[in-house]
């Protein structure tokens, strides 16, 4: 069902995402939901930002992160 998978998009801060997002993050319901974030870098990688995620996506079935340069990354993933 297209309600159980979230994109999230963000630039990349120091391999994760900022301080925003985890904050947003943290006030939804995120039980059985698959969520991809993809991060913008003018330098930086994409870090662990999956892993750094997890705790502010409580209940997620699956969470990954990708560095994006285009729409088209964005696109073919998943």
């Amino acid at each position: 069902m297209l309600n159980d998978v979230v994109y999230i998009g963000f630039p990349i801060w120091y391999g994760c995402a900022p301080n925003v997002v985890n904050s947003f993050c943290k006030g939804y319901d995120w039980i059985g939901k698959k969520v991809y974030a993809f991060a913008t870098s003018g330098g930086s990688g994409i870090g662990k930002t999956a892993d750094k995620l997890k705790p502010y996506v409580t209940g997620a079935s699956e969470v990954d992160a990708l560095l994006v340069k285009n729409a088209d990354d964005v696109k073919n993933w998943k």
